[in-house]
């Protein structure tokens, strides 16, 4: 066995055991995968999963029939998927010899990286597609057009998204005059047929359709913010850069490439400290999106959240940004292997794609994690003392990684539970208001025909009554101006904040409901 593979296997054998030591894997749902778990389980469409999902569905299926039902079985299949996409990511820098011997610490990188760890243990389409996008474009770079386009295709269905891979894949050839009509026929038409089953698939079921936007404010802000993204993930390669010597490599670019880097990551660093500081007063962060907050990572959707630590700060919020800028410069200073850009691009295609949505979150970011690490590949030198800051800067973003997971998913499951104490109580599952994903899970089949509606008319404001006018609700703080009595509490540890949390089930009165708002929460 090769040094290589012997240390993927220690990897591995890391990966799956931090997966493993997750609390409540399988005892609720997350986020939306309550939407596309039934899909696995009785391979119809589900109205209210946007995504194509047929792919998804049937690997879903299989791990189903091979580890028996439940949340735990599916999201076993999502954390085997992005896996693979790893060990995919491995191969092609192996097989490129983009950075000798340090390709083990950048599927690493890629492994725990925050967004991508936090986004395995769901039954959500973001892992899956990221996953096989990352195959499809290994494979083009490596030249192996046919599996690439299959694996492509596996991406498109998945989710419509992927079909920016092949187009890109296209174009790329285009631009380096090596298109041909065969070449664009065996590229394009297996995600073309994807897409045509996954149409047909879905025809049966209604759907809720979303709108796009196309303002260049709003896009270019999503740029910018995936260029932040992008410097967060590549955030240990650029560490491994400034311990390899600098000097002598930054000696070596001309007097425009030093501006133009610097202008990059000025102006990078300038809009970091100015949404961390809270300018405009609406964008707390360029990083909140949905996953990556000031609550920590996952999709935290409860109400009164005490932020852990330091990540309530706007300046942390600012400095962060602000380093993350100086990793995209850094991205950018050494020469870059041209199956690395195409890589890359290929990549970064599939999360441009999803920039025109109107709901957007930084999930949508995720093919931009492998994106950034094949350009890092680049900047990790060769010496020990570069090796090292590369290790022992994923082994940091692996520790936030695995333990801004486990504090979600312990405060989803605690929610869950007191939600579900509630109605044994004799509530309805309508009139608790335990989280977000709550509320979505049980009142959807009562409300698509109005979520329908209101897609068709973004005027029409239908809140779910477990939002506005809820009989109790789980929250983190206490209430403090409307005393409510407490129904029940539950407990659970917080790796982040290294103590005890306790959530709590609060009956509200009838006075309170007037109006549909909630008693007023502690700031």
């Amino acid at each position: 066995m090769t040094r290589a593979a012997r240390e993927l296997v220690l990897l591995s054998a890391a990966y799956w055991l931090a997966a493993l030591f997750l609390p409540a894997l399988g005892k609720n749902p997350l986020n939306d995968d309550w939407a596309f778990g039934p899909a696995a389980t009785s391979l119809l469409p589900q109205a209210a999963a946007t995504p194509n999902l047929l792919v998804q569905a049937l690997w879903g299926r299989l791990f189903l029939s091979l580890f028996g039902g439940g949340y735990a079985a599916l999201r076993m299949s999502t954390l085997a998927l992005g896996w693979l996409g790893a060990l995919a990511f491995h191969r092609f820098l192996l097989r490129r010899r983009l950075c000798p011997g340090r390709e083990t610490a950048l599927t690493a990188a890629l492994l725990f990286s925050p967004l991508w760890f936090c986004l395995s243990p769901n039954f959500m389409t973001d892992v899956p597609c990221a996953a096989l996008v990352v195959a499809a474009a290994a494979a083009a770079a490596l030249e192996r057009r046919r599996a690439g386009a299959l694996v492509a295709a596996a991406a498109v269905g998945v989710r419509q998204t992927a079909l920016a891979v092949p187009a890109a894949w296209l174009l790329l050839l285009a631009f380096e005059r090596r298109l041909s009509a065969r070449s664009a026929i065996e590229i394009a038409a297996p995600s073309a047929a994807v897409e045509l089953v996954c149409l047909f698939w879905r025809a049966g079921a209604p759907a809720v359709a979303h709108p796009l936007l196309f303002t260049p404010a709003i896009l270019l802000a999503r740029a910018a913010t995936g260029l932040l993204y992008c410097g967060l993930f590549a955030l240990p390669a650029a560490a491994a850069f400034w311990l390899d010597e600098p000097r002598k490599r930054l000696r070596a670019l001309s007097r425009g490439e030093k501006i133009r880097l610097l202008l990059l990551g000025g102006a990078l660093a300038a809009v970091a400290a100015l949404a961390g500081a809270g300018l405009p007063p609406d964008a707390r962060s360029f990083f909140d999106c949905n996953y990556l907050t000031e609550n920590g990572l996952g999709c935290w959707d409860l109400q009164g959240l005490h932020p852990p630590m330091i990540l309530g700060s706007g300046l942390f919020w600012a400095a962060l940004g602000a380093l993350c800028a100086g990793s995209v410069a850094t991205l950018m200073i050494p020469r870059q292997n041209p199956a690395a850009r195409r890589f890359s691009f290929l990549c970064a295609a599939a999360s441009l794609a999803a920039f025109p949505a109107a709901r957007f979150f930084d999930r949508y970011f995720l093919p931009l994690v492998p994106a950034a690490l094949c350009l890092g590949a680049a900047a990790v030198g060769t010496s020990a003392r570069s090796r090292a800051g590369l290790w022992a800067a994923t082994a940091a973003l692996g520790f936030f990684a695995w333990a801004g997971t486990a504090d979600s998913l312990r405060a989803s499951a605690a929610a869950w539970t007191l939600g579900e104490r509630a109605v044994a109580r004799g509530m309805a599952p309508e009139e608790v208001r335990a989280s977000m994903t709550w509320c979505w899970a049980h009142e959807w089949p009562s409300r698509f025909e109005q979520e329908r509606r209101r897609a068709a008319e973004p005027g029409v404001d239908l809140p779910m009554s477990c939002l506005s006018d809820p009989a109790a609700v789980v929250s983190m703080k206490e209430s403090l101006i409307h005393p409510l009595p407490v129904l029940d509490s539950q407990d659970y540890f917080s790796p982040l904040r290294m103590s005890r949390v306790r959530l709590n089930l609060y009956e509200r009165r009838p006075a309170e409901k007037a109006g549909g708002k909630f008693a007023k929460m502690a700031p």
